[in-house]
C-alpha cells in the first residue's frame, strides 16, 4: 500500500507548497501589530453548509505538472540545487503518502465492513482458511440437497463415456448421501451399478437424448431437472448441484 501510494504521488502528483506567512510579513494584510492582542468580538452567525467547490482533479494534475517541471529543470540545468529541489519535493510527497496510508489503516480499523482482507485475505494462510470455509459451505449445500433430491443416471453399456463417468457418479452419491437410480438404455450393466432398471420410456418422457445423463429429481414434487450431460468430473457435478440450489431458491422467492 505504502509503495503504491508513493509511486502514484511521485508519478502523477505534484504539490504547490503553501507557507504559513506571519501577518507582519503579509503585505496584503498590512502591518497591524495590534492584531495579536486585538479583542475578538464573537458574533452569532447562522451555520451554513458550503459546498466544497475545489477541483481535486485539477489539484492532482497540478501536482503532476509541478513535479515534472522540477525534474525537467534539474535534468536540463544539471545544478545541484535543482536536483535538491526534486529530492525535497519527493520527500514532501512521501510524507503525504505516509499520512494517507496511516489514515487509511485507521479508517479500516474503525470500519471493518470496508476491510476486504476479512473476505479476501492477502496472506497465504488467510487465503487457505477462506478457501476451506468456502469448500465447507459448498459441501454443506450439496449434502442438504440430498434430503430432498435423488439422482437418475442414464447410461448405455457400450458407451465409453458412461464407463468413465459411472465411478464419478458413484463417488458423488456416496460422498454426499444422494440416492441414485441407474437406468440402462440398452439393458446392459456397468461395474459400479450391478443393480439397475432398464429404460421403458423414462428417457423419452424426460427428453434424454444422449448418454451419460445425470438428472436430479424431487420425489415429493416429482420435479426433474438436468444436472449433467456428457462426461464430468466430481467437482463439475458439485458446481451443477450448487447452481441447482440457487435455481430452487430463486423459484421460492418468486413464489413468495
Amino acid at each position: 500500500m505504502y509503495r503504491l501510494l508513493v509511486i502514484l504521488l511521485v508519478s502523477f502528483s505534484g504539490l504547490v507548497m503553501a507557507l504559513d506567512v506571519p501577518f507582519f510579513k503579509d503585505h496584503a494584510r498590512g502591518h497591524f501589530w495590534y492584531e495579536v492582542n486585538r479583542p475578538v468580538v464573537k458574533k452569532k452567525v447562522k451555520s451554513v453548509k458550503v459546498a466544497d467547490s475545489r477541483d481535486y482533479v485539477s489539484i492532482v494534475d497540478g501536482w503532476r505538472k509541478e513535479y515534472l517541471r522540477l525534474v525537467n529543470k534539474a535534468i536540463v540545468t544539471g545544478h545541484p540545487s535543482d536536483t535538491g529541489n526534486v529530492i525535497a519535493y519527493q520527500k514532501f510527497l512521501i510524507d503525504k503518502a505516509q499520512r494517507f496510508s496511516g489514515v487509511w489503516q485507521i479508517v479500516l480499523a474503525q470500519n471493518p465492513n470496508l476491510n476486504d482482507s476479512f473476505t479476501h485475505p492477502t496472506s497465504s494462510k488467510g487465503q487457505k482458511l477462506v478457501a476451506n470455509e468456502l469448500e465447507e459451505r459448498k459441501l454443506k449445500v450439496v449434502k442438504g440437497l440430498a434430503k430432498t433430491h435423488g439422482l437418475l443416471f442414464f447410461y448405455s453399456s457400450d458407451c465409453p463415456h458412461c464407463h468413465e463417468m459411472s465411478p464419478v457418479v458413484k463417488s458423488f452419491s456416496k460422498r454426499f448421501g444422494w440416492d441414485i437410480l441407474a437406468i440402462s438404455m440398452d439393458g446392459g450393466s456397468l461395474a459400479e451399478f450391478p443393480e439397475f432398471v432398464v429404460d421403458k420410456g423414462q428417457a423419452r418422457a424426460l427428453e434424454v437424448k444422449g448418454t451419460p445423463a445425470l438428472l436430479a429429481f424431487n420425489a415429493e414434487t416429482k420435479e426433474v431437472l438436468n444436472l449433467a450431460y456428457g462426461f464430468m468430473v466430481e467437482e463439475q457435478i458439485i458446481d451443477r448441484a450448487l447452481f441447482l440450489d440457487e435455481y430452487l431458491k430463486r423459484g421460492k422467492v418468486h413464489e413468495d
